[in-house]
């Protein structure tokens, strides 16, 4: 880190500065050097204790936006720095298939003068890739990382995997598979996931706590010789809602904001000033989302409505009451609507024509794309309806 800031001075030294803050914060990219990755030291420790314990297997899931993939990357690089380790590293897609998935994984080996995909065939059998493993060098430890793994839609390729992976815990100590996707629960990987083995373990991964967030502003604006001031850092960190890619495209735009005021500082007004172009460069999926929440050709209580539900206290897994719904149009809003017209308009957010952009469980709601709660509370503050400090 920089012990001290220097201030540029020239207009060139303004760009160059500007250019370093573009590589720093990368709201869009996944972080693959282990040296720039904040947070999860504990979830790392887990899988590198799971790893070592033969027999034993990972599956991680949770939200999307929760930086799954750059944690695939860096769990990656640091568990290849172990002895006779090895580790293979592939995403899925959607017309990937079992025997797709070990082409690409066994790729690089032979076995009797044959590759993978030859010996294997197209529709290899759970026993096929196993006696293909097995024969792997029992002096080393393979590790095997599936990402993206929700994106498979192959069902009966999925029931493969699951059979593979019990046989694998049972038999064979020296291979570990460890699979990540985006999932509220196992049933959205596996739709037979009471047959996981035991063996498997399952870590939901949870949003990044404001600590961790803090961390991935203040390890990195020092090295390029940038400050924040503490009230934008919380603020930052709030708008964040636990979402990596959040706080990564807040404080992008803020220190754009601060330099180009000639400022080192990223000050809160250089966070309140950078919310529009912010919004402007959220991935267009997340906009698309909000747009047909609260589309309508007639005056209509959406936003607002869906903004009160962003600002509801919820429950640990992000779960709240019509109730709280009605404080926070009325505490924070200061618009008080029937209960039939508020409780309409959340049972609309439920319906497809809608997105759905909630779910309902039992009596309570929640946004079934939690990628839009940030995105709703920013546009509450970018148009005036809430101030950042409303937000928590």
């Amino acid at each position: 880190m920089m012990e001290k800031k220097i201030k540029p001075v020239s207009p060139a030294d303004w760009r160059a500065l500007r250019a370093q803050l573009n590589h720093t914060f990368t709201p869009h990219k996944s972080i693959r050097d282990e040296g720039v990755f904040n947070g999860r030291d504990r979830l790392l420790q887990q899988v590198s204790d799971t790893v070592s314990q033969p027999g034993k297997h990972v599956i991680i899931y949770g939200e999307r936006g929760l930086g799954k993939t750059s944690f695939a990357n860096v769990a990656a690089k640091e568990l290849a720095l172990a002895p006779r380790v090895t580790v293979i590293r592939k995403s899925c897609t959607v017309e990937h298939t079992f025997g797709m998935i070990w082409h690409e994984l066994l790729h690089d080996y032979e076995l009797d003068g044959k590759k993978a995909n030859q010996a294997l065939g197209d529709k290899p059998s759970v026993h096929d890739v196993f006696d293909w493993v097995n024969k792997l060098h029992k002096a080393n430890h393979y590790v095997f990382i599936l990402d993206e793994f929700d994106r498979m839609q192959d069902r009966d390729g999925k029931k493969l995997l699951a059979d593979l992976i019990k046989q694998l815990s049972d038999e064979i100590d020296n291979v570990t598979l460890i699979l990540v996707g985006v999932a509220r629960n196992l049933a959205d990987l596996f739709a037979d996931h009471e047959s996981l083995p035991r063996a498997m373990m399952q870590v939901k991964m949870p949003r990044m706590a404001s600590d961790e967030l803090k961390d991935i502003i203040l390890t990195r604006v020092p090295d390029i010789g940038m400050g924040i001031e503490a009230n934008a850092l919380d603020a930052t960190v709030s708008l964040s809602q636990g979402f990596p890619g959040y706080t990564h495209l807040l404080a992008l735009h803020a220190g754009r904001a601060a330099i180009a005021r000639q400022s080192i500082e990223i000050a809160h007004a250089d966070l309140e000033a950078a919310l529009q172009e912010a919004l402007a460069d959220v991935q267009e999926h997340i906009a698309a989302a909000y747009k047909k929440a609260v589309r309508s050709s007639r005056q209509n209580n959406y936003e607002e409505v869906l903004l009160a539900c962003a600002l509801a206290q919820n429950d640990e897994q992000g779960m709240f009451a019509p109730s709280a719904v009605s404080r926070a149009l009325e505490q924070k809003l200061k618009k008080k609507l029937s209960g039939a017209s508020f409780s309409r308009n959340l049972a609309q957010f439920c319906e497809k024509a809608r997105g759905p952009t909630l779910i309902k469980q039992g009596a309570n709601y929640g946004f079934d794309y939690a990628l839009l709660k940030p995105f709703v509370l920013m546009k509450g503050v970018e148009k005036g309806r809430i101030l950042i400090r409303d937000v928590r």
